[in-house]
């Protein structure tokens, strides 16, 4: 702890030192003491110290030594931020845009935002490198920005920017798609094939080329719109079945929107889980087990997992979808490695279960499931409905969208789906499911 010692910083601090409260709750955290890491935290943020402030956000937001609460994090982050904090500025944008579901604080979330931005913070750079390639595709301005990303060392940047440089400069492409590979970034083997076979497609959509806009990025002022996802001009819906509903929507995501979910989940990718017949708590150990049924490995990304990035996706399907952010689940990602499955099984919550009384409670039924393939499969890994003698092909970036439930709110049992096995390569899902009304997933307080 730099030149003092520990019992200089705690006799400071009980002077009432702001840095040494701030460096004895830094202390408490390494050693695992989070109640008094809050205490000091707490002291010090009283003082109005930037760091403290952002921390004590982080750790409110985070749910981490207190209780876990949006609003004080939004409320510490912004007293941060305006006192000059671009780290705390830039926690309250994205924190905000994420529990902003009316979205009607853009204008809030950009000034925060650009604040972050001016002083040059990766994650805010990275964030807006992103969403402005989804708004406008791969112009100047915007290859611009995720080459100082990139340069920078961001792999996420220097995924997108391979990606953007591969219509017209295969060579820059391939090295920077190569820095993200060597960084374990996903899906660089499917960039880099493409490349290699001079494809064409556009990737979804996004690399489509636009009029260059003129403008250097350091004056360039962040745009509401950019917060708000566009429908992929190419996304077109096929209907598989009618009563019940299975459809699919090809194209509905993006290469690099896929990657940047695999990216987000993988370390916290735990071997999938059931519901227990037999529980009565949907929060006790008994309610989920490892089952043969089920061998893939999955993490959900509730919404202090999220960011920016991700939640702007997360619209994205809502959009595509038609049906409304706030009546979701947060994401569960799956991947599934070769001889790897998912056996028949229903989405709905069995109603003759005796932890399904608890789970409906939040939100009701789960009326409708979004499936949202990841990756490309090339042997096996079909979505199967057998009752329906349907099967849905892996495709990166397809979206298979099916009601659980009958017009009139009974469970329907021709829902029965199954995740067939993976034969060749890895398969990653995106799962969205939808309630019969709002849930608590976008909640400021939990």
């Amino acid at each position: 702890m730099h030149s003092h010692s520990l019992e200089d910083y705690q006799r400071l601090a009980e002077q009432g030192d702001k840095h040494s409260q701030f460096m004895l709750s830094q202390y408490c955290f390494q050693q695992r003491d989070l109640p008094r890491m809050m205490q000091w935290l707490q002291l010090a943020a009283n003082q109005h110290m930037p760091e403290a402030l952002d921390a004590l956000g982080y750790c409110q937001e985070k749910g981490m030594g207190t209780e876990q609460d949006m609003t004080a994090a939004l409320a510490s982050y912004r007293s941060a931020a305006d006192i000059g904090a671009a780290q705390a500025a830039y926690r309250y944008a994205d924190l905000i845009y994420r529990c902003d579901s009316a979205q009607s604080q853009g204008a809030e979330v950009c000034k925060h935002w650009q604040q972050a931005v001016a002083a040059n913070l990766p994650l805010a750079l990275r964030a807006l490198g992103f969403l402005r390639m989804l708004a406008e595709g791969a112009t100047e301005p915007v290859m611009a920005l995720l080459q100082r990303s990139a340069q920078a060392g961001d792999v996420v940047a220097q995924f997108n920017l391979g990606c953007c440089l591969a219509q017209h400069d295969a060579d820059n492409a391939r090295q920077w798609l190569q820095q993200a590979a060597a960084k374990g970034y996903p899906l660089c083997d499917t960039a880099l094939r493409a490349l290699q076979a001079n494809n064409k497609t556009n990737w979804s959509g996004l690399l489509v080329s636009r009029q260059p806009t003129a403008g250097a990025i350091s004056n360039t002022t962040i745009q509401p719109s950019w917060l708000v996802p566009q429908l992929p001009p190419q996304l077109q819906w096929e209907r598989l079945h009618e009563q019940p509903l299975v459809r699919v929507a090809h194209n509905a995501l993006s290469l690099p929107e896929c990657a940047y979910l695999i990216h987000l989940a993988t370390p916290l990718m735990r071997r999938a889980q059931v519901i227990s017949a037999d529980a009565t708590d949907p929060g006790s150990q008994q309610a989920s087990m490892k089952s043969k049924v089920r061998t893939s490995d999955s993490t959900f990304l509730p919404l202090q997992v999220t960011d920016m990035i991700s939640h702007h996706i997360d619209r994205k399907i809502s959009a595509i979808t038609g049906i409304d952010i706030r009546r979701s689940e947060p994401f569960s990602i799956l991947h599934y490695q070769p001889g790897q499955f998912y056996q028949p099984h229903f989405d709905y919550f069995d109603p003759d279960l005796p932890v399904s009384a608890r789970l409906l409670q939040d939100g009701g039924q789960r009326c409708a499931s979004a499936v949202i393939y990841l990756s490309d499969v090339p042997a096996g890994g079909a979505t199967e409905f057998p009752e329906l003698g349907i099967e849905v092909p892996a495709r990166l970036g397809s979206l298979c969208l099916f009601h659980n439930c009958r017009p009139d709110g009974a469970v329907e049992p021709r829902s029965l789906h199954a995740g067939l096995p993976v034969l060749e390569g890895d398969k990653w899902v995106a799962t969205k499911w939808y309630r019969e009304q709002q849930t608590s997933y976008l909640e400021k307080s939990s």
